[in-house]
Formats: C-alpha cells, structure tokens, sequence
C-alpha cells in the first residue's frame, strides 16, 4: 500500500465519460498541436452481461485501439465477483496490467442495480466483493469513486479500503443524487487524503488553470488531477495546467479551433448515419458551449438544424464568434 504522500510528480488524467472520451476522442486530441498534457485515460467502463465475455470484447477493441497517444486503463463496472475476476483477467491478457472500478457512476438506472455509486450505500456489499476480486486478479486495482448518497458515507468505505492493496482512488466529491450538478463537497477530498493510505486522485470541475489552483491550493498534498468535462469543454486546460501558465489568447484561439475544426472532420468521417454524426456533434458541443459561456439564443439556430455540414458550419462560426 502506498504510505508516502508527499509532492510528486503532477498527474493529469482523463476521465472515464460513456461515449465521450473514448478511443474516438483520444485520438482527436493526440492529433492537435497541444498534446502534451495529459497523462494517462481511464477508459469509459466495460461491463459483463450474464457472464457473457463476448459483448465485453467489442469494448476492450474500443480501449485497444487508437491508443498509441495515451496510456489507457480500462475501466470495469460490475457487482459479481466471478464477472469481475473473469474481465479483469481478459483485460490483463490483453496487455493490461491496472483496472478501475466504477464506483461513481450517478445514472439512476445503473445505481439502483447496485453498480456504479448504487454501491456505495453497501460498505459491506464493497467489502465483500473486494475480498473476493483483489486475490483472483491479475492486474493491480484503483477505484473511481463519489461520496455515496449522505454526506460522510464515504468514510467506512476509506477504512475498508484502507485494507486492500489499491494503486489509487480517484474522488468526484459529489453525491449520486447530484449527478453533475450542484455544489462540491471540498471537505471530503480532504478527509480522505487524511485517512486513505492509498494515492488519491482529485476529479470534478476542473474548467480553467484558475480551478486548478483553487483546488490544489486547497489539497496541497494532491498531486494527481482528473479532468472530465473539462476536458471536452476546453482540453488546452491540461497543457495550461502543466505549464502553470495561460497560453497567449491568439495562441489558445488558434489551437482551440483546430481541436474544434478536428473533433468535427472526425466525426464527419464515422462511418455512421448522418443523423447519428449530427447527433454525435450536438453531443459534443453541448460542453464546448459552456467553455464559451454561450446563451441559449445563440444555441437556438443549431438545435433547430438538422442538416450534418450546416451544423457543423454553425458550430464552427459560434466558436470563431464567441472564443
């Protein structure tokens, strides 16, 4: 178990986000001019079906390809101990030695099933099932995880924790209930990185440089940061990030747009429909647009489009409009 937690080398990470920041977008942002801040990705989660592997190996292709940029640690969402050994050991024979568990997921319908934050009201459910993965697994374990559903559920879960040989837990210091709105609970980070003695990863609202170093002024000893949302809504944040400094604004205009102007010649070539592209396009700038704090009027044009190069135009103009 790791002990030491004093300064290291910063870390940035890129979150897990279903249909979002997969093997698709992590090649969208190791092909721009700005690709040297993140880390490492975890993947969006893989799960097993009735103890079907077979479905589970068209997601691991999805973390298998396209991932010379970035190291990528795949992510497992499950509550049955065999299903979870039996994926995490296929995992490993493809070449991966480190899973997360999804321990944080808010979507109602996942939760209810006990999977995802829906765990986190069950220390004994957790412990149960840790007790049982940890010595049957080939590759080491980490846990992406919230608060639970009351304000200090999460402490019994750091002490159970506490006696498993996790490389890290990564805190969304949110409650379940909150799905991704709301405010932060900034004590629970805290606490956490008091009384884990495991490396904590810090994950949740990190837009600018200036939320960075509000948050790792309030967690000094944290030197490992999970960029989500913030990271489709502005992926320059990492590189600002590890430079401690903003870039210049033609700078940070000109690479913006081109991860903008990528992203959507990406998406344009999907071999999909268009209605699935435009989709997938209106998805993606559903962040974008809260980076350029656009209002609802300036939206309207582009949710009434239905044509895939017309929205694509739209967005482009709003970005070269509104950056």
């Amino acid at each position: 178990m790791e002990m030491d937690k004093g300064k290291k080398k910063l870390t940035i990470y890129l979150a897990p986000m279903q249909g979002l920041t997969d093997a698709f977008f992590r090649s969208v942002i190791h092909s721009c001019s700005f690709a040297n801040g993140f880390d490492i990705a975890v993947s969006p989660f893989i799960s097993i079906t009735h103890g079907d592997l077979s479905a589970a190996h068209k997601k691991i292709k999805d973390v298998s390809d396209n991932n010379n940029s970035l190291p990528v640690i795949p992510q497992i969402m499950g509550n049955e101990p065999k299903e979870f050994i039996d994926l995490a050991n296929l995992l490993f024979d493809h070449g991966y030695t480190h899973v997360n568990w999804n321990l944080g997921c808010p979507i109602p319908k996942v939760a209810k099933k006990h999977h995802g934050s829906g765990l986190l009201h069950y220390p004994n459910e957790v412990n149960n099932i840790l007790s049982k993965v940890i010595p049957n697994i080939k590759p080491c374990l980490s846990i992406k995880m919230r608060t639970g559903y009351s304000q200090t559920e999460y402490q019994p879960l750091i002490e159970i924790f506490n006696k498993y040989p996790l490389e890290s837990i990564t805190i969304h210091p949110r409650l379940g209930i909150q799905m991704y709105k709301g405010k932060i609970d900034y004590d629970a980070p805290r606490i956490i990185a008091q009384t884990s003695v495991h490396k904590i990863i810090y994950n949740g609202d990190i837009y600018s440089l200036d939320d960075y170093l509000f948050v790792q002024n309030l967690y000094p000893n944290i030197n490992n940061f999970m960029l989500g949302r913030g990271a489709i809504a502005n992926p320059l944040v990492a590189t600002e990030i590890k430079s401690s400094s903003k870039l210049p604004y033609n700078t940070a205009k000109a690479w913006y747009y081109e991860y903008v102007d990528k992203l959507l010649s990406k998406i344009e070539s999907l071999n999909k429909p268009e209605q699935s592209k435009i989709n997938k396009s209106k998805e993606y700038f559903r962040y974008i647009a809260q980076q350029l704090k656009l209002k609802p009027e300036n939206m309207q044009p582009l949710l009434q489009c239905n044509n895939l190069h017309s929205v694509q135009c739209l967005i482009k103009k709003l970005v070269l409009n509104h950056f």
